[in-house]
């Protein structure tokens, strides 16, 4: 299972991946769900989509935990949401060091 931008809604995509972990390991609740099991498969189904994989790998399976080890699985979808509609835009990359090397070449040409 792979989260995908296009097609998965973060909050749809979260519930599907805690329903599946707790019918192969046979978990009652989301609660019975170790954190440790569940962001092994959450950095798996986040692998093809490295902005989102960063963010939870780096930040977000640390602070979704609370003292007693039990994670708040709301917060992870809206997090995760937030950080999606903060994803930078890609532009048209703009050669910066064209104008330096013109002027380097010309202050040598100078010399």
């Amino acid at each position: 299972m792979r989260f995908d931008d296009d097609t998965d809604e973060v909050d749809e995509f979260v519930v599907k991946l805690l329903t599946l972990v707790r019918i192969v390991y046979h978990y009652d609740t989301n609660g019975d769900i170790p954190a440790a099991i569940f962001n092994h498969h959450m950095k798996k189904c986040l692998a093809n989509f490295h902005y989102l994989r960063r963010f939870y790998t780096e930040i977000l399976q640390y602070t979704v935990i609370d003292d007693a080890g039990n994670i708040n699985f709301q917060e992870i979808a809206e997090r995760l949401n937030r950080h999606l509609d903060d994803r930078p835009k890609h532009n048209k990359k703009v050669n910066t060091f064209s104008t330096n090397r013109k002027q380097r070449r010309k202050q040598n040409h100078e010399r």
